[in-house]
């Protein structure tokens, strides 16, 4: 084992799993941010739309693939290559983040990682949040998916995390999007100067394009080449709704669709209810009621979904269509009235 410079013998930094409302994909930033209400501003003008890549899952329609988007967050990105042919060591490099108050979020072999359901079994490579370090105990506390599927905090001793980190194995082990992500390891940190003032006209806007189903990102599409061959905003239903029809296995078998349209829900409640309080926006306060009752239906979608996958009676995914029909309906009843109040 290589020799470890000492500092602190334990560092935490706060991760806010519970109460971010993001959990199921896109989930790091979040736990990161959603425990200081300075970032609030940036975190309910953003996570609006939702796009649906062609073999690929629902997910909240913004630049984060780098965090090239995420304003409020400070960030910067190592390959590991240059890990791989220089002499710095993983474990020093991500204590020595630690001490300065940066997260790590990199990808590792969950074969050597504790609680993941490749543990000791077989390679995938999928991506961790490092936050913590527990030197005398010779560990590394971690954010990710645990063998369950749930996102959960865990610890991996440091020989396993280093075995993990350079033992990667190939694409074919791969459970992230690809191996050029995989390859990337993110410095991340809250912004500590960077205040992001509210801007009632781009959510506006956002939700008009949700609405629509229009392509929000397409607006900047001289920076980014914007992904064309996806379905945005409330049009998602419809393809959902004919998977379900035509009894797709892609479609009844992935949780994470109804998952993030509930997460979606939840994050229109709570954009709701900070602007008619924290903002002051008081008009808006009146649908806080309409949007409970919308997360509501979101989530029982969502709980007939996970009985789908424990009973297979495609009965419940019948009525997972039915809620998602009403949902149409509610959203743009709710979503009409939020524009036309801001």
């Amino acid at each position: 084992m290589k020799h470890i410079n000492k500092t602190k013998s334990i560092r935490v930094l706060p991760i806010y799993d519970e109460k971010s409302p993001i959990k199921g994909i896109q989930y790091f930033a979040p736990c990161i941010l959603f425990g200081n209400e300075k970032y609030y501003s940036w975190l309910f003008s953003n996570y609006i739309q939702l796009e649906w890549k062609e073999h690929d899952c629902i997910r909240f329609s913004i630049f984060d693939d780098n965090y090239e988007g995420i304003s409020v967050l400070d960030t910067q990105i190592i390959y590991r290559e240059i890990l791989l042919q220089s002499d710095i060591d993983i474990i020093q490099m991500i204590i020595t983040n630690i001490d300065a108050g940066y997260y790590t979020q990199l990808c590792l072999n969950e074969f050597y990682v504790p609680n993941k359901k490749a543990y000791r079994k077989f390679s995938y490579i999928h991506d961790e949040l490092v936050f913590g370090y527990d030197i005398s105990k010779g560990l590394f506390n971690i954010l990710g998916y645990d063998s369950n599927d749930r996102l959960r905090k865990s610890d991996v001793d440091f020989e396993d995390f280093r075995k993990a980190f350079y033992e990667f194995g190939n694409s074919d082990s791969l459970g992230v999007g690809s191996m050029d992500y995989a390859k990337k390891i993110f410095i991340l940190k809250g912004q500590e100067t960077t205040q992001y003032i509210i801007n009632l006209h781009t959510i506006k806007h956002a939700l008009k394009s949700y609405l629509e189903g229009e392509d929000y990102l397409s607006n900047y599409d001289m920076i980014f080449n914007v992904h064309k061959s996806k379905i945005s905003g409330i049009s998602i239903y419809e393809k959902f709704i004919k998977g379900i029809e035509d009894r797709s296995s892609e479609i009844v078998e992935d949780i994470r669709l109804s998952h993030v349209i509930y997460e979606h829900k939840y994050l229109m409640r709570l954009r709701i209810e900070y602007l008619s309080g924290y903002c002051g926006y008081s008009s808006i306060g009146t649908l806080v009621d309409l949007g409970k009752e919308i997360e509501e239906l979101a989530l029982c979608a969502r709980n007939l979904h996970l009985k789908y996958l424990l009973t297979r009676d495609m009965k419940y995914m019948d009525r997972v269509k039915k809620f998602l029909l009403k949902l149409i309906d509610g959203e743009r009843h709710l979503l009409t009235e939020f524009i036309e109040k801001l």
